[in-house]
């Protein structure tokens, strides 16, 4: 569970988790199971999902 301030958008949370900026193009994030933009403001009881693109051989 993460505390944020009102009015929080998903980039306030890439801050507060330190997601490097180079990497933010990398992840895959989705509030509530839908993908959504790094702008999207967010509500108490959203859920917040990130996904990492993997690739093996």
């Amino acid at each position: 569970m993460m505390i944020l301030p009102p009015g929080a958008r998903l980039a306030t949370v890439y801050r507060q988790l330190k997601i490097p900026l180079l990497l933010q193009p990398l992840v895959i994030c989705q509030v509530n199971y839908q993908r959504v933009k790094l702008n999207t403001q967010l509500k108490d009881g959203d859920v917040i999902s990130f996904m990492l693109p993997l690739a093996g051989g």
